[in-house]
């Protein structure tokens, strides 16, 4: 009986792969290995956070047409719960200040932005402030006005110190009371407030964005009817569904429709069901940004579930294992190691879609390894479905993780030609 499911299921991924094949552009290739050159002509939001832990001089590298929004990540700000890592800065600044001075890397990474920005003008380069494990200072920044305007003063001086920065993202990880979504509300408001008015002072209109995760858990705490109104765009982390903390319903990390395995088992996360939710919150469509994942999340020991494949079964081991993060690999290290030059598998990896998640895979059968990712048709399907729904584009994190083949994705799916010389 297993052998006859699991032809069906075979039937079923060649079947899905073949309709999918027909609706995609025939003279992209998918795996190029390699960055292309876009022209920024669809209207439409690319953007890309990049990382302050990579080479400065790497920034050099970047072609600023293919993205319209480039967001610096992260600074973080002074206060009782700062990073060790910044207590010999932050001992020279004041609580609720940017932990930033002339000795910290975001000069350099600065000097580079400059020098970008004179390349390619049109390129919006944004702040972003918090970030994972780096946003514990936000509870006390907004305690009270007080701390609250300091901070948002410390952070007007910085722009205005560093015009090369086009606006501020807050990327709170994440508030876990109401108490904290009805501060983080206000923060926002009040920056849009300072923002507006250091504009008028130099001529120039600053972008107020902020990053959010879009789970049910997280969103209860939030009021994003108060959060839209002084925001410019919501850049939703449609990343990360699953991972090391749902060992008891496996699923696709960063799949775009709903997989029913998944509901079965209490949740169902997708970037579709996100995009419903905002919506349904009243956000305006073009404010909103669906998130692509340049690294991977994986286990190994899955079992197969009674309807077939992977998703909503149960495993606690992880894979990889170590090579970046357990239970994690960037996309180019995927490329290298698991997709191959032509993106048909290599080391035993099979790669399969599901239609029902409109999502791929890796599998193999050896150890039961299951690798979630997204795959650059993926991407090209994501950029798609924000067109489709008249959302503000599409963002990635990170630029670091890429060979180039994700950013080209976006670029294709959200309608942006190739760059001619």
């Amino acid at each position: 009986m297993k052998i006859v499911t699991q032809s069906l299921i075979t039937l079923g991924l060649m079947i899905s792969s073949t309709c999918l094949a027909q609706s995609l552009p025939k003279d992209h290739n998918f795996f190029s290995g390699e960055f292309g050159r876009y022209q920024q002509n669809s209207g439409k939001v690319v953007a890309t956070y990049i990382g302050n832990w990579i080479e400065p001089s790497e920034v050099s590298k970047i072609n600023g047409n293919n993205v319209t929004h480039l967001i610096y990540a992260f600074v973080e700000t002074c206060g009782d719960k700062q990073r060790a890592v910044l207590n010999e800065v932050c001992d020279k600044l004041e609580d609720n200040q940017l932990a930033v001075n002339d000795s910290t890397v975001d000069t350099t990474f600065i000097t580079q932005f400059n020098q970008l920005k004179q390349r390619y003008p049109d390129l919006k380069i944004l702040l972003s402030i918090g970030g994972g494990g780096r946003s514990a200072t936000f509870e006390q920044v907004t305690s009270n006005k007080e701390n609250s305007q300091f901070f948002i003063q410390s952070t007007l001086d910085y722009l205005a110190k560093y015009p090369v920065f086009d606006g501020i993202d807050i990327d709170w990880e994440y508030p876990l009371t109401h108490e904290q979504g009805a501060a983080f509300a206000t923060l926002m408001k009040d920056l849009r407030v300072g923002l507006d008015q250091l504009g008028a002072e130099q001529g120039r209109n600053y972008i107020n964005s902020t990053a959010v995760n879009t789970i049910d858990y997280l969103t209860q705490f939030v009021d994003y009817t108060q959060v839209a109104p002084s925001t410019d765009l919501i850049f939703m982390m449609t990343y990360d569904f699953y991972g090391s903390w749902t060992e008891k319903n496996i699923g696709h990390h960063t799949n775009l429709k709903t997989h029913p395995n998944n509901t079965e088992q209490g949740y169902g996360h997708s970037v579709d069901a996100a995009v419903n939710k905002f919506l349904s919150f009243g956000i305006p469509a073009d404010k909103l940004v669906i998130g692509v994942a340049k690294y991977a999340r994986g286990w190994q020991g899955v079992s197969e579930h009674e309807s077939g494949g992977p998703f909503g079964t149960a495993t606690s081991e992880l894979y990889p294992r170590a090579i970046e993060e357990a239970g994690v690999m960037t996309y180019a290290t995927l490329y290298d190691s698991v997709l191959g030059k032509k993106g048909q598998g290599k080391d035993g990896f099979e790669i399969r879609y599901d239609a029902k998640c409109e999502c791929h895979y890796a599998w193999r059968d050896k150890d039961s390894a299951l690798i979630t990712f997204d795959h650059p048709i993926d991407v090209y399907q994501k950029a798609q479905y924000a067109v489709k729904r008249n959302l503000a584009g599409v963002f990635s994190w990170a630029y670091q993780q890429d060979n180039g083949d994700l950013l080209n994705a976006m670029n294709v799916g959200i309608g942006n030609k190739v760059e001619t010389k």
